[in-house]
């Protein structure tokens, strides 16, 4: 399902090509470790869609492609399986892991995460994070969307529209 709704501005439309695109070229992903006819491509493509707030349809720029475009690559991470048999992660990879499985291991991205750490001491030293007001209406999902460079992204464009950006 592509959505272009006819009040867009003049900005490119999220289409699932241009996502396939997207995520090969911005986010490195070779086709190999996720043919461009696998099903998670949609998955991930339609679930963003559903999700990213239409309030950034009428911003300035292209945010709403970005938005979807970002938040599906986060999906396609967190849902998509290696294949079979499994690509190896080509860099810094010295146990061979798939290509997928490196990435969320290295992101920690199965690792639970009950929240954001805002304090954080020991006997010898002290730290304190400041929270902007978001975190402290974060979802587990908003939580989970932290640990991919992608969904940090999205979040971000997701945030710049105001207190109605599809976070509670």
């Amino acid at each position: 399902m592509d959505y272009c709704p006819p009040y867009v501005l003049p900005h490119p439309c999220p289409t699932l090509a241009g996502f396939q695109a997207w995520v090969y070229e911005a986010m490195g992903i070779p086709n190999t470790v996720i043919p461009a006819g696998s099903i998670w491509f949609t998955y991930a493509f339609d679930t963003a869609l559903a999700t990213v707030n239409l309030q950034l349809i009428g911003t300035a720029g292209p945010l709403y492609l970005q938005a979807v475009y970002n938040l599906g690559g986060d999906f396609l991470l967190n849902w998509a399986q290696d294949p079979t048999p499994p690509i190896p992660y080509p860099y810094d990879n010295p146990e061979q892991l798939p290509y997928l499985a490196f990435l969320r291991k290295k992101w920690n991205i199965l690792g639970f995460t009950p929240g954001i750490v805002q304090q954080a001491s020991d006997q010898g030293t002290a730290a304190e994070l400041t929270l902007p007001d978001q975190y402290k209406n974060f979802t587990i999902g908003n939580v989970q969307q932290t640990k991919t460079p992608w969904g940090r992204r999205y979040l971000e464009i997701a945030s710049s529209v105001g207190s109605l950006w599809g976070i509670s």
